[in-house]
């Protein structure tokens, strides 16, 4: 997942299978991983200021979903 604007990247852990909705949320890890849940770290945060749209790319790099912000 790719911030069109900021051009932070999350990259889903191996072998992680996307299969409905989930959470990405940043900051303090209170929660582990899970098939809903998925935290990222405290680098490279999604951080902008102004609106910013979300592409979602499979493994093979192909654009699967696209958020407009």
């Amino acid at each position: 997942m790719i911030s069109v604007r900021g051009n932070q990247r999350f990259d889903f852990p191996a072998n992680f299978t996307l299969t409905g909705t989930v959470q990405v949320r940043s900051g303090t890890p209170e929660f582990a991983n899970s098939p809903s849940q998925l935290w990222w770290t405290s680098a490279n945060q999604w951080s902008n200021s102004e609106d910013d749209a979300a592409a979602l790319y499979n493994c093979t790099g192909q654009l699967v979903s696209y958020y407009d912000d």
